[in-house]
Formats: C-alpha cells, sequence, structure tokens
C-alpha cells in the first residue's frame, strides 16, 4: 500500500502516542535501520559522510553517524543547519552525537573521497523548490559515483508526485520509514530512489488497518489465477478479440496486437487493417482473420472486445475506422481497448465520455492532448493526471511510463514490474492486444486492466533476467506470455 506523506506523518505521532512509544524512540530506530541497510550493503566502507539538515531526517541522520563512530568507521557530519538551530528531537539525536561535524554553512562540500554518502538532507515534507545552497550539493552529489544511501526519501524529491524540486539526490537505496510514499514509485521518481527499503518501525502495520491509502502497489504475486478451461471448450468461447488498426505503411502495430490476444488465450481473433497489407499480416500470423470495411460493423457484433488504434494513423482512413468502432461498440455495448492514434481521435472529441466499457491506455504525451496540457504537466503529477483522465472519459485508465498507474473503480494501482528495457517500438501495441485479450474471455476492465499490465511488465522482466537491458523486442514479451500465463491458472 502506498500513502501520503501527510498521512503518515499524522499516524506515526499519533499511533506513538496511543501506544506510548516516544517520537525520539522511532528517530532512534528510524536512524538504526537506515545504519543497519547502508552495512548490509556496504560492508567495506571505510569512510562516510553523512549529509544533515534541518528537519526530523538530521536527527536520523545523526543516529546513523552515532552507529559507525562507535564501530570505529571514520565518518564526518556535514551540518547544513547547525546543532543550536535544530529543535526537538532532530537536536537531541544531534547532541548526543559526539563525533565531527563540520559547517556545511561555512565551507565547500567536498565529498568524492568517501565509500558512501548517507543523505539526510530534506524529508518528505519538501514541496517548493529546493534552496539554492542545498540545490548545489546535490548536483554535486550527483555528479560523483559515491553511492548513496537516502533516509525516508533522496532530498529534492516531492513525496507525493514524485516530481524533483527540481533536481534530488540519485540514491542507490531509500530506507523509507512506516510506508511507502505513492510519489516514489512512478514517472521520475524511479530514477532518484534506487533500490526502496521499508522500515515499518513496528508502527507500519497499524497504519495499513487504519488509514486508507491513496494508492496500492500492485505485483505479479498478487494477481489472482484465471480460471481453468472445461474439457469441452470451444473457440468459441474461449474469446474473439477484434483489433483495428494498421494503416498503410504500419502493418506491424496491429500484427503484434493481435498476437498478444492469442497469446492471452483468445480463441479467435479478427482483423481490420488497411488492404495494402491485408496478406502480409495472414502470412506473419495465419490464425488470424481479416475482416474489410464492409463487414467492420457485423465484426464488433460478432466480437467480446475491440482493441482500436495500433497503427491506426491519422488520416481520413484512420479516422473512418474511429467513427464506425465507436458507433458500432456503442450500439452493441461492446468492452473496448482505446490506444494510440485513436486516442488523438478522441482527444479531438467534445465530448470524451463513451457510454460503453472502455479502457484508454495513453502514455504522457498522449494523456497531454486528453488534457490539453503539457507532458511536464503529466509528469510533474501523475496521480492527479490519471484522476482527471478517469473523470474526463470513464472507464478504466492505464497511464503508462514508469510505475504505470491504473486508475479503476475507485481506486489506483502502481504497477511495480518493468523499467527501462521496456522503451521500444510496439510495446504498447502489445499491452493493448494483452489487455483486449483479457476482456474478450469475460473480464471486466478493471480486471483486465490490472491483470494485462502486470502481465506485460512482468514478462519483460523476465525477458531481462535472461538476455540482458538491451536489445529487448516487444515481440519478446509475447513469447513469455505463454508460461506466465499458466503459472496462474487454478
Amino acid at each position: 500500500m502506498l500513502f501520503q506523506a501527510e498521512q503518515v506523518r499524522q499516524f506515526e505521532a499519533l499511533i506513538a502516542s496511543k501506544q506510548g512509544i516516544g517520537m525520539f524512540e522511532l528517530m532512534k530506530d528510524a536512524g538504526t535501520q537506515v545504519y543497519f541497510h547502508a552495512r548490509q550493503k556496504f560492508p567495506e566502507a571505510k569512510r562516510v559522510a553523512v549529509l544533515a539538515g534541518g528537519g526530523n531526517n538530521a536527527g536520523d541522520a545523526y543516529i546513523v553517524a552515532q552507529h559507525y563512530q562507535q564501530q570505529g568507521v571514520h565518518i564526518d557530519v556535514y551540518a547544513f543547519t547547525l546543532v543550536s538551530q535544530l529543535v526537538g528531537d532532530a537536536k537531541t539525536a544531534a547532541t548526543h552525537y559526539q563525533g565531527r561535524v563540520i559547517d556545511a554553512t561555512l565551507t565547500d562540500v567536498e565529498l568524492a573521497g568517501y565509500d558512501i554518502i548517507i543523505d539526510g538532507l530534506l524529508g518528505t515534507g519538501l514541496n517548493r523548490s529546493v534552496k539554492a545552497n542545498l540545490l548545489a550539493v546535490i548536483h554535486h552529489v550527483n555528479a560523483i559515483s559515491t553511492p548513496v544511501i537516502a533516509i525516508d526519501i533522496p532530498s529534492g524529491l516531492n513525496a507525493d508526485t514524485g516530481c524533483p524540486m527540481p533536481v534530488a539526490i540519485e540514491a542507490a537505496i531509500t530506507v523509507t520509514m512506516v510506508a511507502i510514499k505513492a510519489g516514489m514509485v512512478t514517472g521520475q521518481a524511479k530514477q532518484f530512489t534506487g533500490d526502496i527499503l521499508l522500515a515499518d518501525l513496528g508502527v507500519g502495520n497499524h497504519l495499513y488497518k487504519e488509514t486508507p491509502p491513496s494508492a496500492f502497489w500492485l505485483e505479479y504475486t498478487q494477481l489472482p489465477p484465471l480460471p481453468s478451461r472445461h474439457v469441452n471448450t470451444y473457440k468459441t468461447h474461449a474469446g474473439k478479440l477484434l483489433c483495428v488498426g494498421g494503416n498503410q505503411f504500419m502493418p506491424g502495430a496491429i500484427q503484434l496486437t493481435a498476437t498478444a490476444g492469442f497469446r492471452m488465450g483468445c480463441g479467435m481473433v479478427k482483423v481490420a487493417t488497411h488492404p495494402a497489407h491485408q496478406y502480409y499480416l495472414t502470412a506473419k500470423q495465419p490464425e488470424v482473420m481479416l475482416v474489410d470495411n464492409q463487414h467492420l460493423e457485423t465484426a464488433i457484433k460478432w466480437a467480446d472486445a475491440v482493441v482500436l488504434g495500433p497503427g491506426l494513423g491519422l488520416d481520413e482512413w484512420g479516422k473512418a475506422r474511429f467513427d464506425t468502432v465507436i458507433h458500432a461498440c456503442e450500439k452493441y455495448q461492446k468492452p473496448a481497448v482505446i490506444d494510440a492514434d485513436a486516442l488523438t481521435f478522441l482527444s479531438q472529441r467534445s465530448d470524451l465520455q463513451l457510454p460503453f466499457p472502455v479502457i484508454i491506455t495513453p502514455h504522457s504525451g498522449e494523456a497531454a492532448r486528453l488534457l490539453n496540457c503539457s507532458v511536464a504537466d503529466i509528469e510533474n503529477d501523475r496521480y492527479s493526471a490519471v484522476n482527471q483522465l478517469k473523470s474526463l472519459v470513464g472507464g478504466c485508465v492505464v497511464l503508462k511510463g514508469p510505475g504505470t498507474i491504473i486508475a479503476a473503480s475507485d481506486c489506483l494501482w502502481v504497477n511495480s514490474h518493468g523499467g527501462p528495457a521496456m522503451a521500444s517500438a510496439g510495446m504498447g501495441d502489445v499491452l493493448s492486444g494483452m489487455i483486449g485479450g483479457l476482456l474478450a474471455q469475460g473480464g471486466d476492465t478493471e480486471t483486465a486492466s490490472l491483470q494485462g499490465t502486470v502481465l506485460h511488465s512482468k514478462a519483460a522482466d523476465l525477458r531481462v533476467e535472461k538476455n540482458g537491458q538491451r536489445g529487448i523486442l516487444a515481440s519478446d514479451l509475447i513469447e513469455e506470455l505463454q508460461y506466465l500465463l499458466n503459472k496462474r491458472v487454478e
């Protein structure tokens, strides 16, 4: 489960009071947890720099420093707020530390000679631009190769949106307290957090029970198993999917979509594509059936679900297919996945609400067109963007990108799988076919969105494990699907 920073701050104090735990005791536990993980990850570190700011993160930092000092490790604390100016538990922690403290307000900070850096500059309360003096330090830390362990959150990162303000420390590890903050797991934040390790400080379980999360963290192991098939299952009972797209010069997109639909278990897949390369498709994927323009509405009536958009193009041919599909899906109440160029046509409508079950799968550029804003606006607050899209369009929204966010029912889900290996053409076409394939087999829009998204990125993770991060093709993911699917059959 994922929480807003203020939820954690308020609950932490409340539960500590109820259980008779002093906030300083929680601070000592937090610092101890950071020290433990730092020692475990970097056991050979002999020279350690600790960056201490002015809030509670500074208190945690001084406790980390004290642990290192007790172990005889060379430790330097760079204080960006004088100990005399600290307040509360942070000041108590700082006065307990008896080692070397360097007044970083009076000297240039040089950190290249250390084995690791402990980042306790800024915490989860940051909601405005980093001040100039700390901005320079963050740039310096990122410019050297020394690994960083961030306390609670990398300094400079907004805990709720994941947006750097305007820069953030790039950590190797982030040891976050009580609960994972929502902004840490999506969009730009994934560049900065490194491996996220949770230290619940003995109060996290209480938070989960008593406070509704702002979003849910979605993993492959959480997916429910797919139902097993009856012995007498026939192909017409196993899901009928129609894929519409593939304009002239773009046959590959819709072929990937159709093949992914088959690999998700669909019994039958039809493709409505440009006549210039119909026979290419049947040669490439002989299991597909072709649909011409005169029979497109009939094919929509036949289908259990429709995917519209991969390779559709933005010319009159594409617009005519878009209009026909939208009209027929409304007429026959067919569930549809709308992706790629179809999202551009959708953004040009005066009313974006669609009166049939729908899933849209935009990347940031497509989301910006739908919301009439910039890509930067989307990436600066992906949670707000996905909520706006859901209100605007209805149905389910899969906002693609690092930490894909799915808005389904009244919940937000963040996909925990995938990574930069997926920066390759055709990945979205495969995802659309996977989600459409699940819809065609009777899944509701929420289940199809969640399962399709996770299986898609988990397939990429498997490929990375086998062959490494570079050079993965979208079609490689399709090859992993049969294995992943059948691991999750009842």
